[in-house]
């Protein structure tokens, strides 16, 4: 099925971000996202955190009325047609993660938690799709509530991310958190974010690109006022950004803004956000800058479309890993069907989503041994440390964090401290696909000495495993799955021979 062949069923795509929460429901009609519905609450979840990153409770009891509102709109929309991600606040809140399990509850689906280079990856994708196509790279600026990012590429691939702690909620906190906006302030804003912009001026100075485009609340709202003030016509230059900042000199106190194009919930935010604007223009060396209508919502919509068209960017993620670390493939292959086969016989019984576990049984098949590429020793603890730390395109960070339990787990002792680390509604599913990875890593460490007939009986917490010509002439693999059965207890599961 490809992308002109996804059923016109809605999509939907939630953004919960550092300043606003938003919702998107879309439609997939003649190869383009058609927009039916939006919603936006502007929830200010940075600002509702303290010195030690938790989060306020009238800021969270905000959210989740948000997220319950959200709720009742996505009623009637297919999960797998969903799409809820996390973005900078949600990567730093620290409350042994009940603010998740609470917001999940309130809007009725799993929450992504976006790592920055992932959320910049998407940002790209939604921009790319919402500007008319030119030769060369492209730049993108997204000035989020708690982060900014800057990405380069061309067409819809990104080859360059940057995502950095500098947003236009945190930069107002700091320096404007009184609503007096005064030279001196921004003096001091656009400098401190000149310090935070270093990384990127430095990996962005040496390249070149043909069109900066800017996306987000902040940049869209500046653009707005300078056109109705007659600073600006279609693209936000320099001289219309200094002329803003004036104005909000001018104004002296965020109370007194009164600017025309200028939504009052915008207002709050807007100083911190210009001065992070200013510094980015200055470290990239920017004139002008258009702005796209698209960015990280849209962005989710084209990477569901991608996966509901079997064009998905985690598999070629995978594969790319896999060519890195020179992964033994036709290896990989074996693991992947045997593993795939045990799955059809105990998804049920162990109550399995057989869709999701096979895709994560297929992806940490085929990254089982990449630890290989340094040593054997234990090589499944360097497998599961190259997951973690590479940024797989497509995957959130409880992606990489189910593959790289799994990955570590897959031989040796089971590390309980990993499943731990996991969503609860998740960890169970991985212990459980685990064992199924071990089995099948056992079943086939002949690699091309074929693999005997088996037959798999499952309950609810066993498996049963028979060959068909018996253990007896196979002593190795008898020997392999004896100790498999207390390595399969610490996963909850009863291996029976």
């Amino acid at each position: 099925m490809s992308e002109k062949q996804v059923p016109p069923a809605p999509l939907a795509a939630v953004d919960l971000g550092s300043n606003s929460f938003h919702l998107v429901v879309a439609r997939f009609v003649k190869g383009e996202t058609e927009v039916v519905d939006r919603l936006r609450e502007q929830v200010q979840l940075a600002a509702g955190l303290d010195e030690k990153h938790h989060l306020q409770k009238r800021v969270r009891k905000r959210a989740l009325a948000a997220l319950e509102r959200f709720r009742e709109r996505l009623r009637g929309v297919p999960r797998a047609r969903l799409r809820a991600v996390g973005t900078n606040t949600f990567r730093k809140v620290r409350d042994g993660g009940r603010f998740r399990v609470d917001a999940e509850a309130a809007l009725g689906c799993p929450i992504e938690i976006l790592s920055g280079p992932e959320e910049a990856r998407l940002i790209f994708h939604g921009v790319a799709h919402s500007m008319p196509p030119e030769d060369g790279d492209m730049l993108v600026v997204d000035i989020g509530g708690g982060s900014t990012e800057c990405i380069l590429g061309a067409g819809f691939d990104a080859r360059l991310v940057q995502s950095v702690q500098l947003g236009c909620v945190s930069h107002t906190q700091r320096f404007f958190a009184d609503g007096v906006m005064k030279r001196s302030r921004f003096r001091e804003a656009i400098m401190a974010a000149r310090v935070s912009l270093r990384d990127v001026e430095r990996q962005f100075s040496e390249r070149e690109w043909t069109r900066v485009v800017g996306a987000s609340g902040t940049i869209r709202a500046a653009l707005q006022v300078a056109r109705e003030c007659g600073w600006a016509d279609r693209t936000l230059g320099r001289d219309s950004l200094n002329e803003l900042q004036e104005a909000l000199i001018d104004a002296r106190h965020v109370e007194d803004l009164d600017l025309p194009g200028l939504k009052s919930e915008r207002a709050s935010v807007l100083a911190g956000g210009v001065a992070v604007l200013r510094a980015v223009f200055d470290a990239l060396h920017i004139e002008a800058m258009q702005v796209a209508s698209g960015a990280l919502r849209e962005g989710i919509l084209y990477d569901l479309v991608g996966r509901l068209g079997h064009d998905d960017v985690r598999d070629r993620s995978i594969e790319k890993l896999q060519r890195r670390f020179d992964v033994d493939l036709t290896q990989a292959q074996r693991v992947r069907t045997t593993a795939l086969e045990i799955l059809s016989e105990v998804a049920r019984p162990w109550r399995l989503d057989k869709e999701w576990a096979t895709s994560y049984l297929s992806w940490a098949s085929s990254l089982h041994e990449i630890g290989l590429a340094i040593s054997y020793v234990k090589h499944q603890k360097h497998g599961a440390y190259l997951i973690g730390e590479s940024e797989l395109s497509g995957f959130s960070r409880d992606d990489r964090q189910v593959l790289a339990a799994m990955v570590a787990c897959h031989r040796g002792p089971s590390r309980h401290e990993l499943f731990l680390e996991l969503p609860k509604r998740v960890a169970r599913a991985t212990r459980r696909m685990t064992a199924i990875l071990r089995l099948a890593v056992r079943m086939r460490r002949g690699r091309g000495g074929g693999l005997p007939a088996f037959s798999v009986d499952a309950g609810r917490d066993r498996i049963g495993l028979d060959l068909v010509d018996g253990f007896a002439a196979h002593p190795l693999l008898q020997r392999d799955l004896q100790k498999e059965v207390g390595r399969l207890q610490q996963l909850g599961v009863v291996l029976e021979i």
